[in-house]
């Protein structure tokens, strides 16, 4: 299945559990709802991605009974604002976009997240040496030489940062300098060719080792034997950084949530035609994800001293002790 970085669909599933327990469709009006609103973001051929997702589509309409209206949208910035102006009800999104958007808004939770075949749900972030060098720890590193992919990349940059300065091994500190490269593979190749002492990459962290894991730029290069895993050695790793959710709204009604948790949940079982439509990437269906699973992504957009598992105070709420006074 090929791989879509940043394609974004929401999509919301309305039903009546006795009704769609007796095998009929759910009446149109049966949560209050007369449609189903579905958003793609951040892609230039939205009637392309329309055709690939009428099978989809056409699986919600006819098990709900429920028309489905697909809507693009021209980034991930726009679907968020989307979100928060309760024009869309439903998202499919990248960790990164779900973490703005609750950041933004706070009116989302997430149902599920796919999977990878292996199991998986997410990937790690990992520091790699080369595997003759005395480093064994971050703390190793001091003063030395980091390659990290460039500002926007969260396994490759923002995500291992993060989580290296709450460890206290902050790289702003740590390192005498950080190279700015084109990816992980070219982190590890500044590594293995001595112009770098540590690179960031990411890997599945499952599997067999030697075979670089189940996934991630390790696997890549031992398959097309550009790596033998013995010439480096992994000194730290991050936690989980999740799959992109399927979230909605925190307002629809929580009978309407659990059955649409239970539809995506079977989905790979009872329609895999209709999952591959709507999951192109990840080919190994959808599992329960809470909210705070995706703390690391939260961390990411949440000002400084600000709890990020918490919400944002909307500007009507905030007290009028904590607003600056003017002039």
């Amino acid at each position: 299945m090929a791989k879509t970085v940043y394609g974004l669909v929401i999509l919301l599933f309305l039903g009546l559990g006795a009704m769609v327990a007796a095998g009929q469709p759910a009446r149109a009006d049966a949560y209050g709802m007369t449609r189903l609103r579905v958003g793609i973001a951040d892609t230039s051929q939205f009637r392309t991605v329309q055709d690939r997702l009428e099978p989809f589509r056409a699986y919600l309409s006819e098990h709900l009974g429920l028309p489905v209206e697909l809507h693009g949208f021209r980034s991930g910035e726009e679907l968020v604002d989307a979100v928060a102006r309760h024009a869309i009800d439903y998202a499919i999104v990248p960790a990164a976009v779900y973490a703005a958007a609750w950041r933004r808004c706070g009116c989302l939770e997430p149902l599920v997240a796919p999977k990878s075949i292996d199991g998986t749900a997410g990937s790690r972030s990992i520091l790699v040496v080369r595997g003759d060098s005395p480093y064994l720890k971050p703390a190793d590193l001091q003063g030395k030489a980091l390659a990290a992919s460039g500002p926007g990349s969260i396994a490759g940059r923002l995500v291992p940062f993060s989580e290296l300065a709450l460890e206290g091994a902050d790289p702003a500190t740590l390192f005498a300098r950080v190279d700015t490269v084109t990816g992980p593979d070219a982190a590890l190749a500044a590594v293995l060719d001595r112009k770098a002492d540590a690179a960031l990459a990411w890997t599945s962290l499952e599997g067999e080792e030697g075979e670089g894991y189940d996934r991630g730029i390790l696997h890549d290069l031992v398959a097309r034997h550009r790596l033998d895993m013995h010439a480096i050695r992994i000194i730290w790793h991050s936690g989980l950084i999740p799959n992109g959710p399927h979230a909605v709204r925190d307002d629809l009604p929580l009978e309407l949530k659990q059955k649409l948790r239970d539809l995506l949940i079977d989905m790979i079982d009872v329609a895999p035609a209709v999952y591959d439509a709507v999951e192109p990437v990840y080919g190994g269906g959808f599992a329960p994800i809470g909210h705070s699973t995706y703390l690391p992504l939260l961390r990411l957009v949440t000002p400084a001293g600000e709890d990020p598992m918490q919400p944002p105070v909307p500007k009507a709420q905030v007290p009028k002790a904590q607003v600056a006074p003017k002039g």
